[in-house]
């Protein structure tokens, strides 16, 4: 009974390993043959494929996501006026910034470039729109774990979107929250310098007695503290004599100490 019950073990098993490697090499054929097909297809059938690909839920995919952005790139010019085109971006960039598996370099360029044409592609489409918003959020958030520095007017041209859309109620403090982590992730001077503007704002805002949110205040001081750029040092000096709570007075004296000169 006992050698019984041990080979049922092994067999199960081996069926387990079994069917895994056949998952494994039917995924390695699916790819193959999407890419084979991308190749030698027209735009149309292109993004056809690029939607089968993404609705399959398959992780592994991610080279032919690659294909379509080096598809796009070698097409740059014809952007501006095939909204097929764009709708390519959005697609391939949209899938490889939600998977993981990409190393980091390559996922940094390819945040890059999805923030560049989510920011700049002439929608006119609503739901393309939003589309190309989530592309941003997320392509930001990558850039923002990599403190991909190379991006940094990208992140600013973010940042200043983001801000309009969470006046206008388009998007939420959280996106406008992680818009300003990824200026403060970018180590550079020309993103202290943005964010100390939008300090100087803040600042005069609470001036004239005008509400403004205490978590904003708070994200924009603490990463202006992480820049660590001097040029950030009168207004956050000028914090300590204003309304503020104290949290956020002791936030700007951190942050003071933090500069480098």
């Amino acid at each position: 009974m006992k050698m019984k019950k041990i080979l049922l073990f092994v067999f199960s098993v081996l069926l387990m390993f079994a069917a895994a490697t056949t998952l494994s090499q039917d995924k390695e054929a699916l790819l193959k043959a999407h890419m084979r097909n991308f190749e030698m297809v027209g735009i149309e059938v292109k993004i056809q494929i690029l939607e089968e690909a993404a609705a399959s839920g398959v992780k592994e995919l991610g080279p032919l996501y690659i294909q379509a952005l080096d598809f796009v790139l070698s097409n740059t010019a014809l952007i501006p006026v095939d909204g097929r085109l764009r709708q390519m971006v959005i697609l391939a960039a949209g899938q490889i910034l939600e998977h993981e598996g990409l190393e980091d370099n390559r996922k940094a360029e390819v945040a890059e470039f999805a923030m560049d044409m989510a920011l700049h592609m002439r929608l006119t489409d609503s739901i393309q729109r939003v589309i190309a918003r989530e592309i941003r959020f997320e392509a930001a958030k990558a850039l923002m774990e990599r403190k991909w520095s190379r991006a940094t007017p990208l992140a600013i041209e973010h940042f200043d979107a983001t801000l309009l859309e969470y006046e206008r109620g388009v998007s939420t403090k959280n996106s406008f929250l992680e818009a300003i982590a990824t200026l403060g992730s970018m180590g550079s001077h020309d993103a202290a310098v943005r964010l100390t503007q939008y300090l100087l704002i803040l600042n005069s805002y609470s001036e004239k007695v005008k509400s403004a949110d205490d978590q904003i205040i708070l994200a924009v001081i603490v990463n202006l503290g992480g820049l660590g750029d001097k040029v950030a040092f009168d207004d956050l000096m000028y914090v300590g004599y204003l309304n503020y709570t104290s949290q956020i007075k002791k936030a700007a004296r951190k942050s003071l100490e933090n500069l480098k000169w």
